[in-house]
């Protein structure tokens, strides 16, 4: 992965004129962290986010990316977490299936926070040209509560929501801006999770909207 990284790193550096990197400071240490951003430029994104954190993370993504002989390879090489959605795009002849693994799915992304590690994913759902933020997916909060009230509401998770700025997303010797925003606690949402479970994972995914 680290290796991976710095080649990235290089290749990103080379295709941008300037990357310009705010609040990088505001990353928490020594707790597990989920990495959330706007998902503007396909496979540019994650490269970004993982340039700019320096930090070992699973990336997740939708599942028919593990299929494709470009970002397959490179998915499984770092030990990423398919999403399986509910889009007929994703299926073929657009039939989705009635039974989706999405058990497995939160247990992976539990397992890795649970052993301290971190998560990188895109709330929105959907990659997406225009630069206005769409309305979030709950799958971030979700997995956050989740795993926090299996293991007795103790792990500390925090959410780091990041925004990423493109000049002109597919101009070669462009510019980007990666703006880190202060991290969300889990924990502030931990007693209404207790009692009332549809309606955290609503609030927590609402505050991350904001």
């Amino acid at each position: 992965y680290e290796f991976l990284r710095v080649v990235l790193h290089t290749v990103l550096r080379i295709f941008y004129r300037k990357i310009e990197i705010g609040g990088a400071e505001l990353v928490p240490r020594g707790r597990p962290l989920i990495f959330v951003a706007n998902h503007v430029n396909g496979i540019v994104d994650p490269l970004l986010i993982a340039m700019v954190t320096r930090l070992p993370m699973r990336f997740m993504a939708k599942a028919p990316l593990f299929q494709t002989w470009m970002f397959g390879p490179l998915l499984k090489l770092v030990d990423a977490i398919p999403v399986f959605r509910r889009d007929p795009r994703d299926y073929p002849g657009g039939l989705v299936p009635a039974d989706l693994p999405h058990d497995e799915m939160f247990r992976a992304a539990h397992d890795r926070l649970a052993a301290g590690g971190n998560l990188c994913l895109f709330p929105e759902g959907v990659g997406h040209s225009p630069p206005q933020l769409q309305e979030l997916k709950t799958g971030v909060a979700r997995i956050l509560l989740g795993a926090e009230a299996s293991h007795q509401y103790g792990l500390d998770i925090h959410i780091v929501p990041v925004g990423l700025t493109f000049e002109n997303q597919g101009l070669f010797r462009s510019k980007v801006f990666i703006r880190v925003g202060p991290a969300i606690a889990g924990r502030g949402y931990f007693e209404q999770h207790r009692t009332e479970p549809s309606e955290a994972v609503r609030r927590l995914t609402d505050d991350l909207q904001q």
